[in-house]
C-alpha cells in the first residue's frame, strides 16, 4: 500500500499569498495574461548565467573538497545579477492592458492610451499623452535593424564612403493573428500590441485603470539585494 501525500489547501493558500505580495502593482492592475511575447538571446544568456552561478554553489558539495564560503557566494551573486539583468525582463499582453517587467520595476500601459509602439533596441511603447515608456523584454539589435531598412544588399561601397539605398518594406495587418509572410517576429509584436490597443479603443474593459501605473518589483529588489549581500560577503571572507 502506498501513501500519497498531497499539500494541503491551506499550504496552497498560503503560498499564493507569498507570490501575491511579491508581486508589483503594476502586474495586478494590467489583470489576467492573455500572451507573453518572446525574450530576444539575451534570455537565455542569462539563463547559463544563472547556470553558471549555480554551478559554483554546489562546486564543493559535488567535488567533495571545501574550499570555503568565497565561490559559492560569488556564485550565488552571478545567478542573481543575471537573473535579474537578463532573466526576469519581459513584455507580456493582458486583458487590461499592456506590462512591460524591466530589471526592478514594472509598467503597466491600459490599452485604451497606446498610441503606438516601436521595437528598436528596446520596446517603446507611446500613449495619447506623449509619454514613453520603455521595455527591455523585446529587443532588436542594431544589425537586424540596418538589415531591415537598407536591406541585405543594399550597402554599396564606392570610394572613400558609403552610401546607402532604402528598401521598401512591406506592411503587415493592422490587427496581427500571427507573423506575416516575410515578416520578423519583433514586426509581429507591434502589430499585435497595435491590434490589442485598437481593442481597447473600442472599449475594453470599463473597471480597468485609465492611467499607466509604473512600480518598483519586490521579487527583483529582494534578488539583487540578495546577490549585492552575497558579493560583498564573498569578497570579505
Amino acid at each position: 500500500m502506498s501513501i500519497v501525500c498531497c499539500p494541503s489547501a491551506g499550504t496552497v493558500i498560503t503560498v499564493a499569498s507569498m507570490l501575491s505580495v511579491l508581486e508589483s502593482q503594476a502586474v495586478e492592475a494590467v489583470g489576467p495574461e492573455e500572451e507573453k511575447f518572446a525574450g530576444s538571446a539575451g534570455r537565455w544568456l542569462g539563463w547559463t548565467g544563472v547556470a553558471i552561478g549555480a554551478a559554483m554553489v554546489f562546486l564543493d558539495w559535488m567535488t567533495g573538497e571545501w574550499s570555503g564560503p568565497t565561490v559559492p557566494l560569488i556564485g550565488v551573486a552571478i545567478a542573481c545579477f543575471c537573473w535579474v539583468t537578463l532573466v526576469r525582463p519581459q513584455a507580456s499582453a493582458h486583458k487590461n492592458g499592456l506590462l512591460l517587467q524591466n530589471m526592478l520595476r514594472d509598467v503597466a500601459i491600459p490599452w485604451q492610451l497606446i498610441e503606438g509602439c516601436r521595437v528598436g533596441q528596446t520596446l517603446v511603447v507611446t500613449t495619447k499623452e506623449a509619454e514613453r515608456f520603455f521595455g527591455l523584454g523585446v529587443t532588436r539589435s542594431a544589425r537586424s535593424q540596418m538589415r531591415e531598412e537598407y536591406g541585405t544588399t543594399s550597402i554599396i561601397f564606392g570610394g572613400r564612403g558609403v552610401t546607402g539605398r532604402r528598401v521598401q518594406k512591406e506592411t503587415g495587418p493592422s490587427m496581427a493573428a500571427g507573423e506575416w509572410e516575410g515578416g520578423t517576429y519583433t514586426g509581429y509584436v507591434e502589430s499585435r500590441i497595435a491590434g490589442l490597443a485598437s481593442r481597447g479603443e473600442r472599449g475594453g474593459d470599463p473597471e480597468a485603470g485609465h492611467t499607466p501605473v509604473v512600480a518598483w518589483a519586490p521579487l527583483p529588489v529582494v534578488v539583487l539585494g540578495v546577490g549585492a549581500i552575497a558579493l560583498l560577503a564573498g569578497i570579505l571572507l
